[in-house]
């Protein structure tokens, strides 16, 4: 516990501590919070629907007829009439012949991407996406890759690198550098090591080691700072659960830190940069002291991790079952000259293979090199997951194993398929920024390449397009355009939830293979009974977004008189960058003395040096409740 007390500290030393608001009224244009009343510029209420009469009316009404909860499961009895009905009204209201419920819409974008990516695919995100949008590719099994907000010509550059416009996964006969090293990659001149230390960069290639009590410590600092390779082999190692062999992530051995560590094998992997010749002695040196205590250790390169991963895997796993493994002493990892940018040419026999440990002699295996094994299946040729719904047979293209299986049997054919871009994702509105993602290019992009688009419109849908039906309307698309729309009932709608639109095939996918919808109980009736009052109002009522875009129109406008540097934005997201924490927080503080609830938003939610004031605007808000608000930024800026 004395560790947490630390990081907490840490966070409020940072200015990173976050904390709760208890509040004693509705949501609204005014709230109550300690007693005292608030104009609020921080919900995203934006139709002012989450304490209308009539939604208020029937969520009373449905909890009278189907009671407080759903008690179950969709897939056993609680999907419930106004959960059907919900779902073909959001159906009609997005254009698309099919929606699916979800309780939230973190758990629609991991349910989405996980059932619909698999190893060997590609996925593309904008860098400003929501967080469960990049949690949902981290976790699918597939590579992500990020590309700069909104631009689109560099996710067409990043295509034209990629391994599906290439030569795919390279088996692991074939490992070959990169001709250049990738430059995102950390080095030792910025204070870390490809192997996770701390690197003394003043010409001492031989750090001291640090004192036992501090190496718990600095391994958890390490785990914080895990280089982009680092991260993603510790992702696999633990979602494949490779011969069910358990690792650990920066584990203390002696005076040095291992990158993973597992115990039953007494197995050490290492990752390194290969870039800078003091960086090499300071890893040879640690490989040594680890491989003196009795350990097997392997190395990698950072890049080969990040490019050619399956086949880095398929050695690992190797090591692990003890299959194939070479009966000769391997050679050592190849060395760099003084000055030298690029690692020199590694071979298959050198850039993986395990110095010898005692007489630890030839393989106990002289059959052909097993094939990795595929993630989503068992030794028994699947299995079945118990739980709520019916059993589902595990697919190959179901990422995530049950807790505690073993990863997969042998696959039917030793090599993965090779990869493609088989997913953009995007947020439509962006929910930190509040400008709108370019999807007429996305779109045009997505079907060059046979790729499914998948839009998060949480901050779009009830406000943007002509009838409220978000960004894709906004722009004139269609389900051809967008195959994937996900939507969330808590914003605009003024309820709870989430739903997914689009196809009879895709949402017949999702009810079979998205683990966030079959292992959840359902929302609750009396929710899904108010949101269609919510989705008429919608309809009928207009005005809301009228009101709510002449709102937007004069706040822009009183701040560029004020010389307010506001980000652009036409949506009801307004963000003001601040840039530093500590100042954005105090001109929140500020502005609630003056009775105006502004929430500061800070790193990691955004990147550092972007802290900012998110001002939202909601149609319940009045002309003279924007006008205070601008009275009250002049005054504290």
């Amino acid at each position: 516990m004395k560790d947490l007390a630390a990081a907490l500290a840490q966070l409020r030393a940072q200015h990173r501590y976050r904390s709760r608001a208890v509040l004693d009224s509705p949501q609204g244009a005014e709230i109550v919070v300690d007693g005292r009343r608030y104009l609020s510029f921080c919900s995203n209420d934006y139709l002012g629907l989450a304490n209308h009469p009539r939604v208020i009316a029937a969520l009373q009404a449905g909890a009278e007829k189907y009671g407080a909860g759903s008690g179950a499961s969709h897939l056993i009895t609680g999907h419930q009439r106004p959960h059907h009905e919900l779902e073909e009204a959001l159906a009609a209201y997005t254009g698309r012949p099919r929606a699916l419920l979800f309780s939230t819409g973190y758990m629609a974008n991991l349910g989405v991407v996980t059932a619909l990516a698999r190893r060997g695919d590609v996925i593309f995100e904008d860098r400003l996406n929501h967080a469960s949008l990049l949690d949902a590719g981290l976790l699918s099994g597939a590579r992500l890759k990020r590309y700069a907000h909104s631009d689109v010509a560099h996710l067409a550059r990043q295509l034209d690198r990629s391994p599906s416009s290439q030569t795919g996964n390279a088996p692991l006969t074939t490992l070959s550098p990169p001709a250049k090293v990738d430059s995102s990659l950390p080095s030792p001149a910025s204070g870390r090591g490809a192997g996770g230390e701390a690197l003394d960069t003043h010409d001492k290639p031989n750090p001291p080691a640090r004192l036992p009590e501090d190496l718990l410590t600095h391994a958890r600092e390490l785990r914080h700072g895990a280089t982009d390779a680092e991260q993603l082999l510790w992702q696999l190692l633990r979602n494949r659960r490779l011969a069910n062999a358990k690792f650990r992530r920066q584990h203390p051995l002696g005076r040095y830190i291992a990158d993973f560590y597992c115990d039953e094998q007494r197995l050490v992997i290492e990752l390194d940069g290969g870039q800078h010749s003091e960086q090499e002695s300071y890893d040879e040196q640690r490989t040594a002291f680890l491989r003196a205590q009795g350990l097997k250790v392997i190395r990698y390169w950072n890049h080969h991790v990040l490019s050619q991963t399956e086949a880095v895997l398929e050695d690992i796993w190797r090591h692990v079952t003890r299959r194939d493994l070479p009966p000769s002493p391997p050679a050592p990892l190849p060395a760099t000259g003084e000055g030298s940018k690029s690692p020199a040419p590694v071979s298959a026999e050198s850039i993986a293979r395990p110095a010898p440990v005692g007489d630890e002699g030839p393989s106990i295996h002289s059959s052909p090199t097993a094939p990795l094994p595929q993630a989503g299946r068992t030794q028994r040729g699947g299995h079945s997951h118990r739980g709520e719904g019916q059993p589902i047979r595990s697919s190959p293209t179901l990422p995530l194993p049950q807790a505690g299986e073993g990863w997969g049997e042998d696959a039917e054919s030793g090599n993965d398929p090779d990869p493609r871009p088989a997913m953009f994702i995007t947020d439509g509105v962006f929910s930190m920024d509040g400008d709108l993602a370019p999807l007429p290019a996305l779109a045009r992009l997505a079907r060059q390449h046979q790729a499914w688009l998948m839009v998060d419109d949480a901050h779009g849908l009830g406000v943007i397009g002509a009838h409220g039906r978000g960004t894709v309307e906004h722009y004139g698309l269609g389900v051809d355009d967008v195959p994937i729309l996900v939507g969330t009932l808590g914003k605009a709608f003024g309820t709870f939830g989430a739903f997914v639109a689009g196809s009879e095939e895709l949402i017949e996918t999702l009810i079979q293979r998205a683990r966030t919808y079959i292992y959840t109980t359902a929302l609750p009736p009396a929710v899904a009974h108010a949101t269609l009052t919510s989705l008429r109002l919608i309809a009928e009522e207009s005005w809301r977004r009228v009101h709510l875009a002449a709102l937007v129109q004069r706040f822009r406008a009183g701040a560029a008189q004020l010389g307010l540097e506001l980000m652009p934005s036409t949506t009801p997201i307004q963000p003001l960058l601040v840039g530093d924490e500590e100042r954005a927080l105090q001109l929140s503080a500020a502005l609630k003395e003056r009775g105006m609830y502004v929430s500061a938003i800070r790193p990691p939610t955004v990147p550092s040096g972007t802290a900012r004031l998110r001002i939202t605007l909601c149609a319940a808000h009045r002309e003279q409740d924007v006008d205070q608000l601008l009275a009250a930024l002049e005054a504290v800026l």
